[in-house]
């Protein structure tokens, strides 16, 4: 465990960058400097303290990684009001009260809702050709991102140089990103859980003029290409603000898993809707909204996490609620966990209710897929 000095002087510069750190815009350059002013008599000090003296806010987060989870995340959008928060607090801001959390698992995974075009242009309010800052790709892999899927209605507001470029700025911040909004799928995200491989591949529904016979075929190549793989399919898909999945998110899914998808996952409808249980295979339709500028209601603040283990040869999936305030989620407390899962368990298939209450999903244990 570090040591450091332990003196009056220590104990103010330890108060005054937890200060700077709540409030950057309002006093960090006075602040700042003092603290500077005080380092020399605190380096001189004798007595010693511990790290977990510091205020929460001053403790540099260290990933604790869990490497045999993956972490599943809804829509992130940082632009329009999202942008001018981190403007105003710092790029970090919408992450703050979750950050540690992500940094908890090996991967995490997300639909990130917008292009990082090769000229930004900020987002007016209630407008929705979005653009984010080529800065938010090292902001989101200090966030422990690994990889972000583009198969949205979003991915190519800026054309497709501008998805081209939100690919490479990404990828140059060591995040891998698949699919693509105007076609079914790009690429895929390849990892491995305690010696199972895991396949994830994009598939976007909201779009003109959709396909669903092509999206089937490429899902029965990649399956093809990855037979032993436990194969997810990361939708956009859904009716907004709408907690009840239709029937052609219903019929599609069920397309998927008969033809080699190992479990589904869902975003776009910026709210939370149910999980159903087919021929043994998971579908979490949606998984409602990460990060947005969304504040009308508290059902597009409320969204979870699927954290996807693998023990003992049995993927087994834990549901984590969050509530997310003025875009900055934070893992749910006692009581809106319980307020959150059980209305998801009201809205999902009865024979998985009880589950859902308690968080824990166990699927059988695979000999291939």
């Amino acid at each position: 465990m570090p040591k450091y000095s332990k003196s009056k002087s220590s104990q103010v510069q330890g108060f005054l960058v937890y200060t700077v750190y709540m409030n950057p815009p309002r006093y960090s350059s006075f602040l700042f400097f003092f603290a500077l002013f005080l380092l020399p008599y605190q380096i001189a000090s004798s007595p010693v303290f511990n790290v977990e003296d510091l205020p929460v806010e001053t403790i540099l987060i260290e990933k604790v990684e869990e490497p045999n989870t993956i972490l599943f995340l809804g829509d992130i959008m940082l632009g329009r009001y999202v942008e001018k928060k981190m403007e105003q607090y710092g790029d970090e801001y919408s992450f703050q009260k979750i950050q540690s959390f992500l940094a908890s698992s090996a991967y995490v995974v997300a639909n990130l809702e917008g292009p990082i075009p090769v000229i930004h242009v900020p987002t007016p309010s209630q407008k929705f050709q979005f653009s984010f800052k080529a800065r938010v790709a090292p902001l989101l892999s200090r966030m422990n991102i690994s990889a972000l899927s583009l198969a949205n209605n979003h991915g190519d507001d800026w054309g497709k140089d501008g998805w081209l470029n939100t690919k490479k700025v990404l990828n140059s911040s060591s995040i891998k990103t698949f699919g693509y909004s105007q076609t079914t799928i790009d690429d895929i995200y390849e990892i491995s859980i305690d010696g199972k491989t895991v396949v994830v591949f994009g598939i976007n529904m909201v779009v003109d003029r959709w396909d669903s016979e092509k999206a089937i075929e490429v899902t029965k190549q990649v399956r093809a290409l990855h037979p032993e793989a436990y194969l997810i399919a990361f939708l956009h898909w859904g009716n907004e603000y709408t907690h009840n999945q239709n029937k052609y998110q219903i019929d599609f899914a069920h397309s998927l898993i008969d033809n080699g998808v190992s479990a589904v996952l869902g975003t776009h409808p910026h709210v939370i809707q149910g999980i159903e249980v087919y021929k043994e295979k998971l579908i979490f339709y949606s998984l409602g909204n990460f990060i947005f500028d969304q504040y009308f209601s508290q059902d597009v603040q409320d969204g979870y996490v699927v954290k996807m283990k693998n023990i003992n040869n049995q993927i087994i999936f834990e549901l984590i609620p969050y509530v997310s305030e003025v875009s900055q989620p934070k893992v749910a407390d006692e009581v809106n966990k319980k307020r959150i899962l059980e209305y998801l368990a009201d809205i999902s298939s009865e024979a998985l209710r009880d589950t859902i209450r308690k968080g824990i999903i166990e699927t059988i244990k695979y000999n291939s897929n």
